[in-house]
């Protein structure tokens, strides 16, 4: 697994700057995600959740059908979250 792309743009999108580098039949990423916002101190079930719905929304608005599975199990790990991402 190796580093492909990094953004600190919160109007990232991921389809055009991601997922156009490679054929649709190896579409499997890792994604990680991670914040130093003083205003999310933690990530919570709640906070992940709107983050899986928005990569969601995101990819299947540029007309991709995504599956996104949780990586980590530490939910409260403190700024940082990883997601696993497979499109099929």
């Amino acid at each position: 697994m190796h580093v492909i792309d990094e953004s600190k743009d919160r109007r990232y999108d991921l389809h055009d700057n991601l997922f156009q580098t490679w054929p649709e039949s190896h579409r499997t990423v890792y994604l990680g995600i991670e914040t130093s916002s003083k205003n999310w101190p933690v990530w919570d079930e709640e906070s992940l959740q709107w983050i899986e719905k928005l990569i969601v929304w995101d990819l299947n608005f540029d007309g991709e059908d995504v599956d996104v599975t949780r990586y980590s199990t530490n939910l409260h790990a403190r700024g940082r979250a990883q997601r696993r991402m497979k499109i099929e």
